[in-house]
């Protein structure tokens, strides 16, 4: 069903049209009244189970259906995942469009067997009332019997609510909704039948088809229903399923020409490899020199830790077999090979296997197929000097017969743990074909080796024994543990499980095949409809599935290396090529950066040296540091750290306008860096990786010299490799990012490899100009750099060596030009690749754009800080650059550059990058605090002995937030400096002073709310009144951006007090919650959490922390009907939010707190307390930003996100062992209760 939604959506999102479901009766034709170009159903009982999907309507590339896609990919909704398609329609409806716009027309869904969907329709109750005959008076006679709305029978009509005109029944061919299968003539069942493995067709189809009385001739029709059949007319005439069988048939004939297959069967051998190999387009008789090695894992990766024996057992095969080439495949890396190379049919089959060992199997033939070699197992151990070699000499097949000896002999299986064969080979593409039809077919057989394995290999080789004879095909014995030459008292020619690499098929990183097999769950469950592909498929790589990965190698001693030169003794193997179909992960700097360690477990980024914030000039002398002056005098600094997925606009000086402004926080860009270099300045990009790259999303430089560890790989290009034939080498970068990144990255950067960057103040400024023009860089075309204009020729061009970025838009519209050998001077050898490119972009309609800031401050410099700090007009050494800024000026010292300077250039030693890097992130030199490189906690070392429990003072009190190290008891507690702040509506205040009594209470504020008066509040108290917006939370938020920085100070040593005007009262989550006393609440605020919840847990089931990934899933969605009882004062602003969940909303204010860990601790009830040092740990930003948030109206789901944000924004967030142990404790995730979701639960 889940597939069927997204696929609903994603058709009509591509063609539009009209969508019906295969059980729609239709008694009178439905017209989309102007201009909706929006239609759908109201599901029963609407909101809270969403839109009723059986008919569906819209225009191509409507932004609803854009969004409902969306939600459905990123998430299943909480206690609404049977309902995944109408709950995501619905809240893609309600973010996209106004509910009163008449371009959205809705129906309404009306259960006939439910009395409370019919009461509220006058008309039909009133029908119902008299005579349900009447009911069915346009349905035709062979229906009549389906349609009487007895209780169990399900019947559904839809209908405009407005008039009340029945359009539709649903839910009447063979469907089991309601209990029970509902029988229906032979016709009309098989038209139901066919419908479910139809797929679109698009106009060209639909004219083919002229279905009689068909309206909808100038739509997209995605699926048929006898109703459907004769759409105009009132109702079904006794012909209508004759029409629907002819419908379907003239439908599967246009499918055929344009060869949609809908019949199972594989596709033509001929038609298997879509690009092929250089063996294959040799057709090599002997056997090739490769070594395949796979392995395949739930996280698609290679094993982070090889155990010792292992290693030694892949040495055996690099140390006996000299020559051969081992190539290593996980699952990622198959994937993308079976993409690239095989008809699409190859990875839906591998995709539907589910037994990893079941892939294995196919992907390890599928690998000989195309390009020969060998297989081995992953822990198979090479025991012969040169086997490979003399096995090739005589065979071009070589298989291992026998598998546990007698018992597979009957069977005429074979072992396929280590196999050979050259290049297409007869064999290999039968076991190939009748796997395939294994798969499509869900073939379990009578043993498990039926499936994909050794005995479908050999069915395959009895099919060809009586062709090939025993010349070809090489058969030695598989006894249990070895694999013998030519009988069993030979000598053994491998093992086939290493010593110490253990046994069996259980294993936490994949599946146990076996159990699979017997549990019927080898197969995915939509296994019939693989073959069901669009054979006109392009060769382009999908990345919205297939990532990249590094080539690596397995190094006996030094475990996953990088396939690099083979002359560097550490590594095996030839370095990886471009041509093999090799491509360098661009995104590993980045996560490094993220996780705070590299793939060794090392600290990353390195801790940079002390000595680097002494003075250094650009030859690395200790004197003159004029870059550190300038930087100081300048104010050059980091918008934010790099590991920050926000960025935070001033519109006063992004947008060239002086003045004050509201900060505004967004999502980053995503980035992509590119540098190009030669092998002999890595050392240049080993320092930019460990310095400024991580806060790019992607990074790549493309050198001489491939080395997937830093990452560079080596392109080729038209040309020699000279400086004088920069433009073809940049060329070659731009079509290989356009082929393999295009759509993963919003910006792509290029420079050489002397530049420096600042990513953050980049993503920042690449930001605004997005944000300034309410532009979209996938769609909206940007040339951004350090412009410089060259009179003569008129042209503007950005400076190559300043660095410049394109969007996404304005790439694709470049690369579409790239060959232009007229306007885009493809065939031009010269150095000026700044001056072609934007000469070509020119010619396209794309400008550069001005970067300097409000007050004419560069952002991108062609040169180093210290040379724009001092710059000498009229030296003659210099004189084009001030030719190419004569039109803006060169501003020098403190003006040379913008604070929120990008690039700089001519870094030429490694030694001066990490320099830069050091005063602008690491050094004191002036430089904020704030600005310092915010790296994510490395994991921090500890134990816990239990979390609900006496006896550990640190975890003990974890798993309901009671206890903490640190807290306050006796007389401390009443000693304790308190600040309290109540939000006050309705209630009186008479409670609070006798709640204060004893206690340090040094300010009292009350926050007025609902235009009432405040009685009983103490004397001292100071009463504001607030506009009646965002309830306890904004008066909260308020409190802490606008009060509490005029009389506290993070160092006070003090503790907040939240209250609410309520709290007097019984709360109403009794059972599950008790209210904590004031005492309670000061201590646990004074605790190392620094937070405290006023509402303890009462059930020791629940825990007060939860899964952070759950959570922010979470939406309010039976409050979406409007204001019910959550409103005080009739505010009419609508209940649902723009933010699609709380995940939304907490990025949208952009906090400025630790790195967060996987779980965090939710506080419900809406009154608190918390120090002010954690308080105050947040940037004072974010609390304005979360009260601008809650400024919609009184009756908003704004609230209902803050209420579980407070202890995720105060709480000192769990250390790692901590986590581990409440993830440990836990049995389960709650994800079903409607208003608590995500908390760890005990059963």
């Amino acid at each position: 069903m889940y597939k069927a939604d997204i696929c609903r959506s994603a058709y009509l999102y591509l063609y539009g049209g009209y969508y019906f479901d295969v059980d729609v009766l239709v008694l009178r034709p439905y017209v989309a009244p102007e201009p909706a170009n929006f239609i759908t159903i109201k599901g029963d009982g609407w909101p809270d189970n969403g839109f009723f999907q059986a008919f569906l309507a819209a225009s191509k590339r409507h932004a609803v259906l854009r969004k409902s896609i969306d939600i459905m990919v990123e998430m299943l909704w909480g206690n609404n995942r049977y309902y995944l398609g109408p709950m995501s329609l619905m809240r893609a409806w309600l973010n996209v469009t106004d509910a009163n716009d008449d371009d959205t027309h809705l129906l309404a869904e009306v259960n006939m067997d439910v009395h409370q969907s019919i009461q509220q329709y006058p008309k039909l109750n009133n029908l119902l009332s008299t005579s349900r005959d009447e009911m069915v008076q346009n349905v035709p006679k062979e229906f009549v019997n389906r349609c009487q709305f007895s209780s169990g029978a399900c019947n559904v009509v839809v209908l405009d609510e407005k008039d009340e005109t029945i359009y539709f029944y649903s839910r009447l061919i063979g469907t089991t909704w309601c209990g029970r299968q509902m029988e229906c003539t032979e016709s009309i069942d098989h038209i139901s039948t066919k419908t479910k493995v139809a797929s679109h067709t698009q106009q060209d189809v639909v004219d083919s088809l002229n279905g009689a009385g068909n309206t909808m001739k100038d739509h997209t029709v995605s699926q048929f229903s006898a109703g459907q059949a004769n759409l105009s007319s009132n109702q079904l005439d006794s012909q209508s399923s004759s029409i629907a069988e002819d419908m379907f048939d003239k439908f599967e004939d246009a499918l055929q020409d344009q060869h949609i297959s809908i019949t199972p069967q594989p596709p033509p051998q001929d038609t298997w490899l879509i690009s092929s190999s250089e063996s294959t387009q040799q057709q090599i008789d002997r056997i090739p020199k490769i070594i395949n090695r796979i392995y395949f894992a739930k996280d698609g990766n290679y094993p982070e830790v090889v155990s010792d024996a292992i290693k030694q057992a892949h040495k055996t095969w690099f140390d006996n077999n000299p020559g051969y080439q081992v190539r290593y495949f996980n699952l990622i890396k198959a994937r993308r090979y079976l993409h690239k190379h095989f008809h699409p049919v190859f990875l839906r089959a591998f995709d539907c296997i589910e037994a990893f060992a079941g892939k294995s199997d196919l992907f390890r033939m599928a690998l000989l197929y195309r390009e020969g070699g060998f297989h081995a197992d992953w822990k198979t151990v090479c025991l012969e000097k040169n086997l490979l070699e003399r096995i090739s000499n005589d065979i071009d097949f070589f298989v291992t017969k026998g598998f546990f000896a007698a018992l597979d002999y009957g069977r005429s299986c074979a072992a396929n743990a280590f196999v050979g064969a050259r290049s297409q080979h007869p064999i290999v593409a039968s076991y190939l074909e009748y796997t395939l039809k294994n798969v499509q077919s869900s073939l379990y057989g009578a043993y498990v080796l039926m499936t994909t394995g050794p005995c479908v290999l050999g069915r395959a080789i009895l099919a060809h024994e009586e062709a090939f004879g025993n010349d070809t095909v090489s058969w030695p014995i598989h006894l249990p543990g070895y694999i013998h030459w030519k009988g069993e008292n030979s000598q053994a020619i491998v093992a086939t499980k290493c010593p110490g690499c253990g046994e069996g098929q259980d294993w936490s990183e994949g599946n146990n095949y076996i159990s699979l097999w017997k549990d019927q769950q080898y197969y995915c469950e939509d296994a019939a409809s693989i073959f069901l592909v669009d054979t006109r498929q392009s060769n382009e790589e999908d990345y919205s599935s297939i990532y990249t990965t590094p080539a690596l190698q397995l190094h006996p001693y030094l475990g996953w290396q990088p396939a690099v030169s083979s002359q560097d003794p550490s590594f095996f193997g030839n370095p990886p090529k471009v041509e093999d179909g090799w491509i360098p992960d661009v995104t590993m700097v980045r996560r490094m950066l993220m996780h705070g360690k590299d793939r060794d477990g090392n600290s990353f980024p390195p801790v940079l040296d002390a000595e680097l914030c002494q003075n250094m000039n650009d030859v690395g002398d200790e004197e003159d540091d004029v870059n550190k002056m300038c930087l100081s005098q300048t104010s050059i600094k980091p918008s934010g750290p790099m590991n920050s997925t926000t960025v935070t606009i001033d519109p006063s000086n992004h947008f060239g306008v002086m003045g004050t402004s509201e900060l505004i926080t967004i999502r980053a860009p995503t980035l992509m860096c590119l540098v190009y270099t030669m092998s002999e300045a890595h050392s240049r990009i080993s320092a930019m990786r460990e310095t400024w790259a991580g806060g790019c999303d992607g990074f790549l430089a493309f050198s001489t010299e491939s080395d997937p560890r830093l990452p560079t790989i080596s392109l080729p290009h038209a040309g020699p490799e000279e400086y004088t034939n920069m433009w073809q080498k940049v060329r070659s970068i731009w079509k290989f990012v356009g082929t393999h990144f295009l759509d993963e990255f919003d910006w792509f950067l290029i420079g050489g490899d002397d530049l420096f960057v600042l990513p953050h103040n980049l993503k920042t400024y690449l930001a605004s100009l997005a944000y300034k023009d309410r532009a979209d860089p996938k769609s909206h075309e940007y040339f951004v750099g350090r412009r410089f204009n060259i009179g003569k020729k008129s042209l503007y061009f950005n400076s190559g060596g300043a660095g410049y970025a394109l969007s996404q838009a304005a790439l694709r519209k470049f690369l579409a030009h790239i060959d232009d050998a007229e306007h885009c001077s493809a065939d031009k050898h010269t150095a000026e690749e700044d001056v072609e490119i934007a000469s070509c972009l020119s010619y396209l309609g794309i400008s550069v754009t001005d970067t300097r800031d409000a007050m004419g401050r560069e952002r991108f410099h062609p040169f180093s800080p210290a040379t724009h700090y001092q710059w000498k007009h009229g030296d003659p050494d210099f004189s084009w650059y001030e030719i190419y800024n004569k039109e803006w000026g060169i501003k020098t010292g403190k003006d040379c550059c913008a604070p929120d300077s990008i690039s700089f250039h001519y870094i030429q030693n490694a030694t001066m990058v990490r320099h830069l890097q050091a005063l602008l992130y690491f050094c004191d030199n002036n430089r904020s605090q704030a600005m310092k490189l915010q790296l994510p906690l490395s994991s921090s070392t500890g134990h816990c002995k239990c979390v609900d429990c006496d006896e550990d003072e640190v975890c003990g009190g974890l798993w309901r937030a009671n206890r903490y190290p640190g807290m306050l008891h006796g007389k401390a507690v009443h000693k304790k400096k308190l600040h309290l702040v109540v939000a006050h509506c309705s209630k009186g205040l008479n409670w609070l002073s006798e709640y204060i009594k004893d206690f340090n209470a040094i300010s009292i504020h009350v926050l007025s709310k609902c235009q009432l008066n405040v009685e009983g509040a103490p004397a001292n108290a100071i009463v504001k009144v607030l506009p009646n917006v965002g309830r306890n939370d904004h008066s909260f938020a308020h409190y802490i951006s606008s009060i509490l920085p005029e009389i506290a100070k993070q160092d006070d040593d003090s503790v907040v007090v939240f209250l609410k005007d309520s709290i007097s009262e019984a709360i109403h989550q009794g059972g599950r919650f008790y209210q904590l006393d004031l005492e309670s609440l000061v201590s646990l605020a004074s605790s190392e959490n620094g937070f405290a919840c006023g509402l303890g847990i009462t059930n020791h089931k629940m825990s007060a922390y939860h899964d952070k990934t759950v959570l922010s899933n979470y939406w309010m969605w039976r409050y979406i009907k409007g204001s019910r009882d959550y409103n005080h004062t009739g505010d009419s602003a609508p209940f649902h939010s723009t933010f699609s969940n709380l995940g939304d909303f907490y990025n949208s204010i952009q906090t400025s707190s630790d790195r967060e860990p996987e779980v965090i601790q939710v506080c419900y009830g809406g009154f608190f307390a918390s120090s002010t040092v954690r308080i105050f740990k947040q940037d004072m930003e974010v609390w304005k930003s979360l009260e601008k948030r809650l400024e919609r109206g009184d009756n908003i789901q704004e609230g209902h996100y803050a209420e579980r944000s407070w202890a995720r924004l105060l709480a000192t967030p769990l250390k790692p062992f901590q986590v581990e142990a409440l993830q440990k404790y836990s049995d389960y995730i709650e994800k079903e209760d409607d208003s608590v979701q995500g908390p760890l639960m005990k059963k």
